[in-house]
Formats: structure tokens, sequence, C-alpha cells
């Protein structure tokens, strides 16, 4: 195994590859190191983390669910004008883009023409069941005459329900209104474009003011995090940390990234300061350390994603399988297979056992 040495003793020397002799292994599964290759190894105890320990992880700002609305079209239509401009506050029944459809003019043409229908048909019925009572009417004919009122109604209501979805404008106009208050995110509308039902939302509209941060936490890392946990989120383009709470954690794990996102709420005066789409760091209080926390560098992943740390002893060193847990900072928490007092190699322990992989 060769390794270059980073420091020479004259300045401006090329370092040279030194021949690192290949350990031992002794009779008991244990290993050994020539002296001259232990200064390329690092030592230390193995300690009881102390407190609570952070959990960091990647967030971004999104809008909280139900804080956004997507609006299409009706019927077929055309743009007629266009109310407001992107960014543009709204308020809930604020106009937004007015529409010319001569399937809104068919529709509403069917609501009136189902009114006489109905009216029709009721007046039959009334007068089957006069003759029926003075005995020159048949029965059959009045039977007749009530199927077709029920007909009649039934196809009130439908037409009456399609009406509805175009609003209370007349004839051929439709106008789509802010179902509520927020901020215009997007506008696909021009006057004189075609729009259909199955096309893209015409009008996006977001309320600034429902916010949360949405954190990626990894899946083995989850188990520390609680609803009410609390939280400092950093932002790049907003001075000092912001204080917020865990608020809910989602019941799916992202299959490729092994990342859960885990959702929280700001103070209020902060929220105003946000917009969705940030990029933000946060640091999540999590439950005490119980295991005994060594650094990363320290634990080895054998075939099998078997975990390894490797503990000095009076005539070498010897290896441990570990169960570990929690990542933070730097260190992992080992839950078995580690004592506190123990001499664990925390650099350079590829020289022991140069067939496995460390772990990052």
């Amino acid at each position: 195994m060769l390794l270059g040495i980073a420091g020479c003793q004259n300045q401006g020397a090329v370092p040279l590859p030194v021949k690192i002799a290949a350990p031992g292994k002794l009779a008991n599964g244990r290993i050994r190191l020539p002296p001259e290759s232990m200064q390329y190894v690092q030592v230390a105890v193995a300690t009881q983390s102390a407190g609570r320990i952070p959990l960091r992880a990647p967030a971004r700002v999104a809008f909280r669910d139900g804080a956004v609305s997507r609006l299409g079209v009706p019927v077929p239509a055309r743009v007629s004008a266009v109310h407001v401009a992107l960014g543009e506050e709204v308020s809930r029944g604020t106009a937004l883009v007015t529409l010319a459809s001569a399937q809104a003019a068919a529709a509403r043409a069917n609501v009136e023409r189902g009114h006489l229908e109905v009216r029709a048909a009721q007046e039959l019925v009334k007068r089957q069941k006069e003759m029926v009572k003075a005995g020159v009417g048949i029965e059959m004919e009045r039977f007749t005459a009530e199927m077709r009122l029920a007909e009649a109604q039934s196809d009130l209501r439908k037409s009456l329900e399609e009406a509805n979805l175009l609003g209370d404008d007349r004839d051929v106009t439709v106008t789509i209104r802010a179902p509520m208050d927020g901020k215009i995110l997007a506008l696909r509308a021009t006057v004189g474009a075609s729009v259909e039902p199955s096309g893209e939302p015409v009008v996006e509209i977001g309320n600034p003011r429902l916010l949360w941060v949405v954190a990626e936490v990894f899946e083995q890392d989850l188990q520390a995090v609680r609803a009410g946990a609390t939280v400092s989120v950093e932002i790049s383009s907003i001075d000092g940390p912001l204080s917020g709470r865990v608020e809910a954690i989602s019941g799916h794990v992202d299959p490729n990234a092994r990342r859960v996102p885990v959702f929280i709420t700001l103070d209020a005066g902060d929220v105003v300061r946000l917009r969705p789409g940030m990029f933000a760091a946060v640091r999540i209080e999590t439950d005490a350390v119980h295991g005994v926390p060594v650094p990363s560098t320290a634990v080895l992943v054998k075939e099998g994603g078997v975990n390894v740390v490797y503990v000095q002893v009076e005539d070498g060193f010897e290896p441990r399988v570990v169960t570990v847990g929690r990542s933070f900072e730097g260190h992992v928490e080992i839950l078995h297979g580690l004592q506190v007092g123990e001499k664990v190699v925390v650099g350079g322990a590829l020289l022991l056992d140069g067939s496995s992989e460390q772990r990052l």
C-alpha cells in the first residue's frame, strides 16, 4: 500500500511515495501493524456523548397543503380580457380572466329551455289529473304526463349544474374569479388565445402567508425526529436563523434518495420573510444520543453491509462488528459492540482492513 507524504523536510521538494508495510494477522483474529506504520493510524478513546445532538438536513420553502389554487376553464373558449398581472396580490372574488364561449351560451340557453319544459309538463300533469277526476281522462295518459314531468325536471337539474360552473355571467361570457386571497404565481392567458378544459391551468394563485419549510431527512435518521421538536432554519438571503418546530413527518420515503420530508412551521413573524422555492439548511433538536458516538471515519463497511470498527488492544487491533444508529455532524452513533473507554481507530482504519469501504 502506497501513501503520499504531504510534508517534506526541504521546502519545495517533491513528495515521494513511502511504502507501508503490510499488517500482520494474529492467530486470534487480531491485527498487528509494524512500528513504522503506526504513525498513519489515529486512535481516540470512546466517550459518552452529553446532551442532545442537532440533526442537520437540507430543506426548501414550499406552500402548505391547500395554499395554491390552479384554475382551468370550464368550457372551450377564447380569452377576451386579462384583468391581473403576474405577481399581483388579489382578493377572493377578484375577476382574473374573462372568456367568450359559444358552449357557455348554449348551456345557459338549455337552462331557459329546461324551465319552459318543466312548466309545460307541470301544466299537462295538472290537466290530466283534473280530467281523470272528472271521469273523462285516461289513467295511462296521466301516468305518461307525470313521467314527462320527471324527465324535464331531471334535464333541468343537469343544465343548472353545468351552468353553475360558468358563474353568474350571461350569454357567451365566462369570468374566472379568485377563489382565495393570494398572489398570482402563474398566468397563461393572453387576449385572443383559445383555451380548453383539458389544457394547463390559465391562472395559479398562492397564499404567501401559508408557507412552511420542508426538510429532507435521511431514512436512518428519522427515528430521532419528533413532532414538536425545536428547529433552527438558516437561509442565505435572510440574516440570522429563523425559529420553528416540526409539525409533521411524511409517511413516504423517496425510493432513490432514501430521504423523508419533514414539515416545519415557523413563527408567524418569520413567515412573511419567506419566498416559495428558497433553499434552506435546518438544525433539528433530536433525542439525546444513547449509544457511543465515534467519527464516521472509524466505521468500515464490509461485504454484506456489516459495520466494523477496530479497537486497540494490548497486542494489536481487534475488529468489532457494531450496530450503528444515527449520523450527525461527521459522527455516527454506535448502539452495540463498543464500550465507553475503549480505544478506537478513528483515522487510517483502511490500513488495517483494505478490503472494506470507508463509511462516509
